[in-house]
Order: C-alpha cells, then sequence, then structure tokens
C-alpha cells in the first residue's frame, strides 16, 4: 500500500493560486469576490412594558386570601384599631363626668368621633373610580396605538419599504450604519429616521442584544453582498409614531403574535434568542 502523499502548507498555497492548476483553478471559483462586502445595520427593538398586571385566576386569588388571613394574624394593630381604643376609653371617662367637664374636653380635643372618620372614608372611596383596563384602542382595534393591551408586553414592527421595489416587509426598525458612527448611534438614528421625532425611548446599554444576517436578493445590483443587522433593545416611554417615507405601516404587537408578520424563518429565529414575554 503506497504511503499517502504530504503537502506542505507553503505548496498547498502555491497550488490554490496557481490559475493553470486544476485545484487552484476550483479554490479560485469558490473564493468570494473582494469587492463584494457585507452592508451593517442596526435594529432596535422598542419594548412596551405592561402598564396593568393581569387579573389574578383561581389559585392566585385563594393563595393571595390566604396570604391576607396570615398577614392579619401576624400584624400589630394599626393606628384606626388604636385611636377607636383610645375613644371607647374616653366615652367611658365621660360617662361620670359633669356637663360642664364634658363641654371642656370636647372643646380642648376637638374630638371626631370613628364614626365620623369612617364616614368620611366611605365617601372618598365612593367617588374614587378605577381606571378600565379597555382603553379607547382597545376597542377600536386600532394595532398602531401603544395604548393597548395594558396587560402585555408589546413590540414595535414597521413595514419596511425597499428602495428596489421589492416586496416590503414586517421588522424592527432598522438602518445602515453611516460612516463615522458607532452601532449605537447608528440604531439611535434609526428609530428618530424610521419613526418620528415624537417617540421617547430608553436604549438598554451600548451593546447589540442579537444579530442576525442575510443575503442581499438577486435582484439587488449593489456593491453590498448582504446585510449583518444588530439589535438593540429600548423601552417605549411615551409618544406616537410619524409616518416616515422609510415604512409603510407599524403595529405594536405581542411578542407570541411576531409569527404572524415575520414569518417563521431565520429572523424569527434571531429575534426569539432575546425577547422575553412578560
Amino acid at each position: 500500500m503506497a504511503a499517502p502523499i504530504r503537502i506542505s502548507k507553503i505548496l498547498l498555497g502555491l497550488i490554490k493560486a496557481s490559475p493553470q492548476c486544476r485545484i487552484g483553478r476550483r479554490y479560485a471559483s469558490a473564493a468570494p469576490q473582494e469587492s463584494r462586502t457585507w452592508q451593517l445595520h442596526s435594529a432596535v427593538c422598542l419594548q412596551r412594558y405592561p402598564r396593568l398586571t393581569a387579573p389574578m385566576n383561581d389559585i392566585e386569588q385563594r393563595f393571595q386570601e390566604h396570604l391576607n388571613k396570615v398577614e392579619y394574624r401576624r400584624s400589630l394593630r394599626s393606628n384606626y384599631e388604636l385611636d377607636l381604643t383610645k375613644e371607647k376609653e374616653l366615652f367611658e371617662k365621660m360617662k361620670i363626668m359633669t356637663e360642664d367637664e364634658k363641654k371642656k374636653l370636647i372643646a380642648e380635643q376637638d374630638l371626631l368621633t370613628m364614626k365620623e372618620q369612617e364616614e368620611d372614608w366611605q365617601k372618598e372611596f365612593e367617588e374614587f373610580k378605577l381606571t378600565d383596563r379597555l382603553t379607547e384602542a382597545d376597542m377600536a382595534g386600532n394595532e398602531q396605538s401603544a395604548n393597548r393591551l395594558l396587560e402585555k408586553k408589546l413590540v414595535l414592527i414597521v413595514k419596511k419599504q425597499w428602495e428596489d421595489g421589492g416586496e416590503p416587509q414586517w421588522m424592527f426598525p432598522q438602518s445602515a450604519r453611516l460612516p463615522g458612527e458607532s452601532m449605537r448611534q447608528a440604531a439611535e438614528r434609526s428609530l428618530v429616521s424610521t419613526c418620528g421625532e415624537e417617540l421617547d425611548a430608553i436604549f438598554l446599554g451600548n451593546a447589540p442584544c442579537g444579530y442576525h444576517k442575510y443575503k442581499m436578493p438577486a435582484r439587488y445590483q449593489g456593491p453590498e453582498y448582504g446585510v449583518k443587522a444588530f439589535f438593540f433593545k429600548a423601552t417605549y416611554l411615551s409618544g406616537d409614531v410619524q409616518e416616515t417615507g422609510e415604512m409603510g405601516d407599524w403595529k405594536w404587537v405581542t411578542i407570541d403574535s411576531l409569527h404572524e408578520y415575520v414569518g417563521t424563518g431565520s429572523y424569527l429565529k434571531h429575534i426569539s434568542q432575546f425577547l422575553v414575554d412578560s
């Protein structure tokens, strides 16, 4: 059996670089064109956190009642209970006082009985109204408003209009990085240029939380081979999205419904790695 032929790394490099060699031609044809590069993009995962707590289910309600009973047994008496005890003791003393002594005591202490305080509290409670869980946006089915589904976490997606005439696609706000910008600065600019200046948001850190890359479609004639998009998280505070030329539509959607818009491919796979539903 013939011994295997050993080729040095230097000789192998010369073979690959030689266009006259069949092996070299194969390696040369497989090498990517140096003129085509990856374009760097920054994308923003803008999250609106829940504004209301979700209603308790049956188990949670029963457990909360149990905790309230335990807390009541272990707790000290409140100021109301202490004042009620003092009031009872004072009324007992007043039974043996003369009318003049009673008038003098009432004038000195400016007594407000606990019953009168309870009436004031009851009146204040009746005037207090809880905020309705259903907003106008919920009742109108307005998915462009962040003031909806207050019990759930929402994320902002936009319908990207491609310059080369391709079919619009739902995604997070995204733009190419400009020369001299950091990736964080590009993400901040992307949010403003895509959604307008009325949005008030806080970016969480300078490092991206996720990464996604894709090749440019065959119809694209530019010098870039593909796009490498880096995702930055931001928290929504207030404001409304403004329609711009870079997008055709926008929606505030729940995390579990993202697949209905962005699809079930690699994009959803990569953003799901850093999205946590509340």
